[in-house]
């Protein structure tokens, strides 16, 4: 069987947030099963480019376009439009010149929503036998624009298909509609989709799928995420070097951050983006009282720029013993952040996965976290972590106040990180439920 794998972003290779991470290891995962792999991602003119994924033999094309050639900072519509659309007819394109014919094309996200919708639109019969998957790695992200953007001579054919009854495209409820079978990164967020508490407009469009929707959890690349092994970080720990190493590791990032240094301060970590989803306006009450309840927080992330303002109110001489605000994409900080943390706040309003509670698990530092999506898959309240279902200020605080008491006692933290690093978030299992599904939908 071969799949195919078509995304906008695919690690190491080019990353900007977590279906990255999705792509460059899912396809690994199901290497080793068995399953013949590709990925297909965006010709970039400023990424370096592989023939393979690192360290595999799995191929990875590269779909052209003069779309792909400058970074569109900005987030502009009418590029981000005309960018990604085109980018579902190179990527079609790509594979018929290698004469590639897939078993599966498994699509993520709305950037590649437009594939299954083509396929189903303008029968093509080199790919025939080909089924579609859309994957929703987060919902809220649709790609909605004025059909009008695509009134371009790359996108015409695309435009004129869709002209007779539409004045608005969204590309993910067109790839929604057209694929074969469609999944999402978690079971309880699957939940959540169809009964319209996190749907963003789509619960009856998924409905209408007839049983040809899934939810399977995310996984982890332990090769990157691992504590023994990490170069990244202040001091390697194991199981049995577990307390010393949180311990140099903390010591070395309050130094870094200038935060004050002392071993005994409980400190949480915050590695995300700073966006309405990431629950930052549940956070900022507990961030402007850090000082008088002597804990430390350590923030990493970018964002919508309101966020960003409002947190650097905070950057005083009173605060900045207690809160170090970095704002900005870092990679290293981020592993010293993980190996550094006790505790990991995830105060999310939604998380349809969620890599931050599993890689934080594997550091040993304990997950704070709304009961929703993955994080409810993930968590087992009062024994890898705390959950709040109340998604406000004060349950967070109430949350906080009860994992301190597990810092408190030295002997339920040495249990509860120990359980932490039991934890087994691998690839392994979802590749294998992935594999089930494809051998489902091949068949339909």
């Amino acid at each position: 069987m071969l799949v195919v794998h078509i995304a906008f972003e695919c690690a190491p290779i080019y990353k900007t947030g977590g279906l990255g991470d999705v792509v460059g290891s899912l396809p690994i995962a199901l290497s080793k099963l068995g399953v013949e792999v590709a990925v297909v991602i965006p010709g970039y003119g400023f990424i370096k480019r592989k023939k393979y994924l690192p360290g595999t033999q799995i191929p990875v094309f590269y779909a052209e376009s003069q779309w792909f050639t400058k970074p569109n900072t900005r987030h502009d519509p009418k590029i981000q439009a005309v960018k990604y659309a085109h980018f579902a007819i190179a990527s079609l394109d790509e594979l018929k010149r290698r004469d590639i014919r897939p078993d599966i094309l498994h699509c993520h996200d709305w950037h590649a929503g437009l594939i299954p919708w083509l396929l189903k639109a303008q029968p093509d019969a080199f790919f025939a036998r080909t089924k579609t998957i859309l994957t929703i790695h987060n919902i809220a992200y649709q790609g909605n624009f004025p059909l009008a953007f695509l009134k371009r001579a790359e996108t015409q054919n695309i435009y004129e298909l869709l002209a007779k009854q539409h004045k608005r495209i969204s590309f993910l409820k067109e790839g929604i509609r057209a694929a074969d079978f469609i999944s999402t990164v978690s079971p309880h967020h699957a939940t959540e989709i169809r009964r319209g508490k996190v749907g963003f407009g789509l619960s009856q469009v998924v409905r209408g799928k007839r049983g040809k929707f899934v939810g399977i959890i995310n996984g982890i690349d332990y090769r990157v995420w691992n504590p023994r092994t990490d170069r990244l970080i202040r001091r390697r720990f194991g199981r049995t070097t577990l307390t010393a190493g949180k311990s140099e590791n903390k010591t070395f990032l309050q130094k870094q951050l200038g935060l004050t240094v002392s071993p005994e301060i409980p400190l949480f970590g915050f590695v995300a983006r700073l966006s309405s989803q990431k629950g930052i306006d549940v956070l900022l009450p507990l961030l402007q009282n850090v000082p008088k309840r002597r804990i430390q927080i350590v923030i990493l992330g970018a964002g919508e720029a309101k966020y960003t303002q409002l947190l650097k109110r905070l950057q005083t001489p009173e605060f900045n013993k207690w809160v170090s605000l970095n704002f900005k994409f870092d990679e290293k900080l981020a592993h010293q952040i993980y190996a550094a943390s006790d505790f990991f706040l995830i105060p999310s309003h939604y998380e349809p996965c969620g890599l931050t509670q599993m890689i934080s698990m594997a550091y040993g530092a304990i997950p704070v976290a709304t009961d929703v999506g993955g994080l409810h898959d993930t968590i087992i309240s009062g024994k890898t972590g705390f959950l709040f279902r109340k998604i406000t200020s004060p349950e967070l605080l109430n949350t906080v106040r009860q994992a301190l008491h597990v810092y408190i006692e030295t002997g339920k933290l040495a249990k509860f990180r120990r359980l932490l690093l039991r934890q087994n978030f691998s690839w392994d299992k979802s590749a294998r439920e992935y594999v089930r599904l494809y051998r489902k939908v091949a068949h339909l």
